[in-house]
């Protein structure tokens, strides 16, 4: 039932998938795949961006602060979830069992608590992205909130300590590629 529900939500886009990469999907196994030239385009509310074709783009709703459309795009096909936590949610995801190749890009709309985020500057870059560390978790990354089409979003990159020079460059490219649509 689980597997049909993730085709049937259009997940898993292809009708002849092997058994491997089913069970990857579900987030039974991890892998790591090579990031392509070739490309797929993401919408998210009123902003785009190319991927690779290569790589997963996992799409979800609202959810805590999160007001509208995101996806999360990763070179691991896997299902990505959020921790549970008593006192109410977080927006983190649960990166345990990732190869250390991994690359996770998370492109949400958003909802901020005070003030709006800037006006965005396209081409966005993640050499201007800061850094961020959620406590209790070893697992940095790269952030970025900003403005675009009346809307607020916010965007963070997480990079395995092992991801090549060409998955970093893909993540760049991916970053570059965000624009109004």
């Amino acid at each position: 039932m689980r597997r049909a529900a993730l085709i049937a939500s259009g997940l898993v886009l292809t009708a002849s998938l092997s058994a491997g990469f089913a069970r990857s999907i579900l987030g039974e196994t991890t892998v790591a795949v090579a990031a392509t030239n070739d490309s797929t385009r993401e919408t998210v509310a009123s902003i785009q961006f190319q991927r690779p074709s290569t790589w997963v783009a996992q799409h979800f709703g609202t959810y805590c602060r999160r007001v509208g459309p995101g996806v999360v795009v990763s070179n691991v096909r896997r299902h990505f979830r959020h921790p549970v936590i008593s006192n109410g949610c977080t927006n983190n995801w649960i990166l345990a069992g990732l190869p250390r190749d991994y690359v996770l890009i998370d492109v949400s709309e958003f909802a901020f608590p005070i003030g709006q985020p800037p006006k965005a500057m396209f081409p966005l870059s993640l050499s201007r992205f800061r850094r961020a560390r959620p406590s209790g978790c070893r697992c940095a990354y790269w952030e970025t909130s900003f403005s675009a089409t009346r809307r607020e979003y916010e965007i963070r990159v997480w990079i395995g300590t092992k991801a090549s020079r060409t998955q970093r460059r893909a993540v760049e490219n991916l970053i570059a590629s965000i624009k109004p649509r």
